[in-house]
């Protein structure tokens, strides 16, 4: 199997904090506000919104007719917190800092003396946050503790809370955890000292965050369910919908798509209620980026639209070139290396116009990253560089870390293997000691493939496991396809026969449960005509149909898993998984049956669904292929094994062609199904059984009657499988009980003693759950199975 190795394209999904950002460059020939009343130097009112422009006017009318300096900085302090101008806001922040550094040079009362010094710790802090958004975090981090020397000077705990917090930021963002965690403990102290609740849960908040980037998850719910409690306790709304937008960043990550995106909506919606046009911006993007890394590009675009539609509005530069670089990784993801680069030309353009240092940082490493895939290594390297550059003059350590990883790639590509893995291991102590999981997996598969391709097996397998088990812990599905495919090739190169087939199983589970590409380019190509302004009463009522079908992706999955063991049971599942997606839609149909235009798009997601069930038992037929042609490989049987294929095949589309007779038929007659899956091993095993039944009718609703399949294709390849007999008689019986049924299968305990350890029988108390059974029980003297269930 070929190697597949890993590389970081760095995309800006969600937005958990709110900081502020540097002016955007404005032409010579812009007619500028004027200076004398408005204050501050080129201001275009001409893009400044008609909310802002009245703001302006109400506060600085205040300003030049207040008398008191206090009650000056109070009416410039009104514009920098209530304008969602990112433009605007730094100009003022800016003035507001001279202003008062001039004020403090004259004589004031010991009262007036102490109220302008707090408000210059507070205008020096703003200032830090204009240079995090900047990217130069050592200035940021001066100016959070010039701040905090003047807030403790004049005793303001409140003041010193908040700094505290910040300089915490900071060495977050550094890499320095440590440090970071005293920083938010020492905030959180101070607050609970004081009373600022509100303070409190922004603390809790940001250990969570890093809780969750160290993989105790755990530990960042506790802190996320204190912050929402108090949140909810004090009404703070804003606070709620940011901390429900933690809720969904975290499950996300642990791949619980529709508890991700319940979360991203409760918090769209208190977003909307409050107005925030800023946090509706936000949490539009956050769900655009969710729809993105499951593969669901049409419905990516559209929110990742929508929240550029109200960035523009609300002149947000820095979140409009974030929407660029979002779109952009859209057209890596597709292929298509031209938009994709366009994209993030555009994103980088903003970018450098408006001095965010970490996003142009960002911008280069992609750059540098379509270069490579288009073949061009030495300015793929050169931007690589300028990216790491960049990231070394913040101290930003993630940052250095993804980029040494990918100089440690193109190096790897170019054979150059001493220097890709002294890059590789610079990455991985960084994510070490930050405690980037998800960095760490891709690293660990790529120094085990470097090992492996240098006959370092041992060293090879010892990475692998430690990538799959952290990719596993983590729930993502790419990095354990790529962790498997190394241990593959890993336990091929140690005669591990039966080790290298289940890790080439687990690799095509994976690769088969990402979204087909040829789908997603379809999908791609229809951008230009789709709508992005729906009615908000369809676009809610989409939201549910997404809502349902998601959960039940997740069933479908979790079954898979575990029946990775049995080729038939995939094809079964998705078989069955047709009907239940129909009965769904079906549902769906009736609720959204009173306009013409509700019905179309019911009619149009059915259709989908259509499309994608049939492509699934596609892919699992190929997987089937895979598997023998790797089987017959290994047996040197090739020829004897490559025979059965066509009839497994045909057995296999004549089931789906039984379950498919009647779609418009919810039930099943359990009979007719038991006996179709006993005709199709008789087709393709080569023993000899025989089936005892005294089966009579039972209509079962179609979306059950796929686990009874499930159960008893379980039963059936384990007997066969361990028969120590050639002519095995196995024994089914259903009978009618007082609230039920009753089913019982006995093949005379022709077990071989290693019957139990199979995954079969491990899965066959699931199955019974799942078909809703009661009263299940073993008798392994008899080889006898035995539950009840209700029709």
């Amino acid at each position: 199997m070929k190697m597949i190795k890993n590389i970081t394209v760095i995309l800006l999904g969600f937005c958990l904090t709110n900081l502020c950002i540097a002016q955007n460059s404005n032409s010579a020939t812009i007619k500028y506000a004027d200076k004398e009343f408005y204050l501050v130097d080129s201001l275009d009112l001409e893009v400044i919104s008609e909310s802002d422009r009245k703001l302006l006017d109400s506060c600085l009318t205040v300003f030049h007719k207040a008398k008191e300096d206090t009650s000056k900085v109070d009416a410039i302090n009104q514009i920098v917190e209530v304008s969602l101008d990112e433009n605007l806001r730094p100009k003022y922040k800016i003035w507001l800092y001279h202003f008062l550094k001039e004020k403090l040079k004259q004589q004031h009362s010991t009262i007036t003396t102490k109220r302008l010094k707090i408000g210059l710790a507070v205008a020096i802090n703003e200032i830090g946050f204009i240079y995090i958004n900047q990217g130069d975090l050592p200035k940021a981090l001066d100016y959070f503790h010039k701040s905090l020397a003047i807030h403790k000077e004049m005793g303001d705990k409140k003041g010193i809370a908040g700094n505290y917090n910040n300089i915490g930021f900071i060495y977050n963002r550094q890499g320095d955890i440590s440090k970071a965690l005293d920083y938010y403990h020492k905030s959180i102290a101070v607050r609970e000292e004081i009373g600022d609740k509100e303070g409190t849960t922004e603390a809790y908040n940001n250990i969570g965050l890093i809780s969750q980037l160290q993989g105790d998850i755990p530990k960042a719910l506790d802190y996320f369910h204190k912050s929402l409690a108090i949140q909810k306790e004090i009404g703070d709304k804003k606070g709620i919908a940011l901390s429900y937008s933690n809720f969904g960043f975290l499950y996300r990550e642990q791949g619980d798509i529709p508890k991700a995106l319940d979360y991203h909506h409760k918090s769209l919606a208190i977003q909307k209620e409050i107005g925030n046009k800023k946090g509706i911006a936000r949490s539009h993007n956050n769900i655009g980026f969710i729809y993105d890394s499951k593969g669901d590009i049409p419905k990516a675009l559209d929110y990742y639209h929508k929240s550029l539609a109200v960035r523009e509005e609300i002149g947000d530069i820095k979140g409009i070139a974030v929407i660029h670089n979002n779109i952009g990784a859209i057209y890596y993801g597709q292929g298509d290396l031209p938009n994709a680069l366009d994209y993030f030309h555009k994103s980088l353009v903003i970018r450098e116009e408006i001095g965010d240092k970490k996003g142009i940082a960002g911008s280069i490493n992609n750059i540098g990253f379509i270069y490579m895939k288009q073949g061009d290594m030495p300015k793929a390297l050169d931007y690589y560089h300028k990216s790491l550059a960049n990231y070394e003059e913040m101290g930003d350590k993630k940052g250095i870390s993804i980029t040494y990883n990918n100089i440690g790639f193109i190096n790897d590509e170019q054979g150059n293997f001493p220097k890709a893995l002294d890059y590789y291991y610079k990455s991985l102590a960084i994510k070490e000691e930050i405690g980037d999981k998800e960095g760490m997996v891709k690293n660990y598969s790529n120094i085990g493939n470097i090992e492996l391709e240098h006959g370092s097996v041992q060293q090879a397998k010892e990475n692998g496991l430690k990538s799959l088990n952290l990719a596993q812990e983590l729930g993502y599905p790419d990095a354990i396809k790529n962790a498997a495919s190394l241990l593959t090739n890993v336990y091929e190169k140690q005669g591990k026969g039966m080790e290298a087939l289940k890790m080439h199983k687990l690799f095509i589970v994976m690769r088969d449960s990402i979204n087909n590409e040829t789908t997603q380019k379809a999908a791609i190509q229809q951008n230009v005509k789709y709508e992005y302004e729906k009615q908000k009463a369809i676009d809610d009522l989409k939201n549910e149909q997404l809502l349902t079908i998601e959960k039940e992706e997740k069933d479908k999955q979790r079954v898979i898993l575990y029946g990775i063991g049995a080729i038939l049971t995939l094809v079964i599942v998705f078989s069955g998984f047709l009907f239940s997606r129909y009965r769904v839609s079906q549902k769906q149909k009736l609720v959204i049956d009173k306009t013409n235009s509700e019905l179309n798009i019911a009619n149009e997601n059915y259709q989908m669904l259509l499309v994608e069930s049939n492509h699934r038992i596609k892919n699992n037929l190929q997987m089937i292929l895979s598997m023998l042609e790797y089987k017959a490989i290994k047996s040197g049987k090739r020829s004897e094994e490559l025979e059965k294929i066509t009839g497994n095949i045909k057995a296999i589309s004549s089931l789906h062609k039984h379950l498919s007779l009647d779609i418009h038929n919810p039930y099943v007659d359990l009979v007719v199904y038991l006996k179709e899956i006993v005709s199709l091993y008789k087709e393709f095993s080569s023993q000899n059984f025989e089936v005892k039944s005294d089966l009579k009718a039972i209509d079962i609703q179609s979306e059950r009657i796929v686990y009874f399949g499930l159960l008893f294709n379980e039963m059936l390849s384990n007997t066969i499988e361990h028969s120590l007999s050639k002519d095995t008689k196995m024994e089914v019986h259903l009978q009618q009980e007082k609230d039920g049924f009753s089913f019982s299968y006995k093949d005379g305990a022709a077990w071989n003693n290693d019957k139990d350890a199979g995954l079969g029988s491990s899965l066959i108390p699931e199955l019974v759950e799942r078909v809703e059974g009661e009263n299940y029980s073993l008798d392994s003297t008899q080889g006898l199975y035995y539950f009840e269930f209700e029709s």
